[in-house]
């Protein structure tokens, strides 16, 4: 695949796939906010899926591909294992579902709820999720014009709705009230992430589009809400990115990847952190 990589969008390709194409994408670029030497580290050894990475990847197909899930996950049979009785069934089941992601019964139950929330409440996030025509986990790839490197991204969904083309991103969350998903937003850089997809897909097709971030709580009832990013939010984002990608460039480049700052630098508490009098002083 990676001789025939080229500047493009494909459907149908698995995240297994998208991962090994030879170009940066927003999973990388991110350890920038730290250091160069960070984000080389996790290019040499990438972050082991944690569990609450695989039951976030379970929840997406759960919602996005529901005839997926229904034939590639299964819930795990509510038995003592560390009995023979229970060591015997769980073999059995095992056997009979080889090949299939086994998720816990709890986990499965949740998955499901979520899943049966969406897409059984009348909302804008259905409509969007739904719209005829719409495509979801399309990968595309892009060659940067400023830096001249090869990136890669993958959308949750791509679809026209009410006359706009529409760029979707499922994400879950603690709250999806919306001053709590804007912390999300700064916390994790979503808005960097949206600047640099948008850019992305401009770069192949040069279309106005619409980023919508649908925010799914992940505890009962399982609310969700539907938002986008100000212009003011996508320029922060993108002033962001260009940082990332052009000292990724220069790493890359020149084969150097610095750490922290190597000289002598004053510190301080932090504002928080100060008592009343260091910050009035500070004031004056």
């Amino acid at each position: 695949m990676e001789a025939a990589l080229k500047p493009g969008i494909y459907d149908g390709v698995s995240r297994a796939v998208y991962e090994s194409w030879p170009a940066i994408n927003f999973s990388t670029l991110k350890h920038f906010r730290k250091t160069a030497a960070h984000a080389k580290y996790r290019i040499a050894v990438p972050t082991e899926p944690t569990e609450a990475m695989e039951m976030g990847s379970a929840v997406h197909t759960a919602i996005l591909e529901p005839e997926r899930f229904a034939v590639e996950y299964v819930a795990s049979p509510q038995c003592d294992r560390r009995t023979t009785e229970g060591k015997e069934a769980w073999r059995s089941f095992e056997e009979a579902n080889r090949g299939k992601e086994i998720l816990h019964h709890n986990d499965y139950g949740v998955c499901a709820a979520m899943r049966d929330s969406v897409w059984r409440t009348e909302s804008v996030a259905r409509e969007i999720l739904s719209a005829p025509g719409g495509k979801n986990e399309r990968s595309f790839v892009w060659l940067d014009r400023l830096t001249g490197q090869l990136c890669k991204g993958r959308c949750d969904r791509m679809c026209r709705w009410n006359g706009w083309t529409i760029v979707g991103d499922l994400k879950t969350s603690k709250s999806a009230e919306k001053d709590e998903f804007a912390r999300d937003i700064g916390r994790y850089s979503y808005h960097v992430q949206a600047a640099l997809y948008l850019d992305g897909l401009d770069a192949l097709a040069s279309v106005h589009r619409r980023y919508i971030w649908v925010a799914l709580e992940k505890e009962q009832p399982y609310l969700f809400a539907a938002y986008e990013p100000t212009d003011r939010l996508i320029e922060q984002g993108r002033r962001t990115y260009r940082d990332w990608l052009n000292q990724y460039d220069t790493a890359v480049t020149k084969d150097i990847w610095p750490g922290y700052l190597n000289n002598i630098e004053p510190i301080d508490l932090p504002r928080w952190a100060q008592d009343e009098g260091s910050i009035l002083a500070e004031a004056s």
